[in-house]
């Protein structure tokens, strides 16, 4: 009985951290996205400095939490969104707005993606 009952808590701690993981991890992305939009409306009506500040500020989010999730998300995933971010950067330094639409598509896929990977769905268990 006592076995049953310690195999239950840890299930419900394995769930329990799952939805933890998929719920803080869907935060953090959609606070990135929602700074990403907005910088890029902001680089769209040529608003540099704001769009700057906004890009920044996503890098910043992403580098923050990047070490709380470091255990539950692929590093090379971390590291190519890292590497994306700051290519965006310096884009938009050098005022190549082109590359850094390009840039901004290709970071909102591997989020969109990301995110896909760590949702707690029957798929992704099995």
């Amino acid at each position: 009985m006592r076995l049953l009952v310690i195999l239950t808590l840890i299930m419900v701690a394995i769930v329990g951290l799952g939805f933890y993981v998929e719920h803080g991890l869907s935060n953090l992305i959609e606070g990135v996205l929602s700074d990403l939009d907005e910088g890029e409306s902001y680089l769209s009506t040529g608003q540099r400095d704001a769009a700057l500040e906004r890009l920044t500020k996503a890098h910043q989010k992403w580098q923050k939490a990047q070490h709380r999730w470091n255990p539950f998300i692929y590093n090379t995933d971390l590291d190519e969104l890292e590497a994306a971010l700051s290519r965006l950067l310096a884009f938009v330094e050098t005022d190549n707005f082109s590359h850094a639409h390009v840039e901004l598509s290709y970071i909102r896929t591997r989020l969109r993606q990301i995110h896909q990977q760590e949702r707690l769905s029957l798929q992704n268990v099995l």
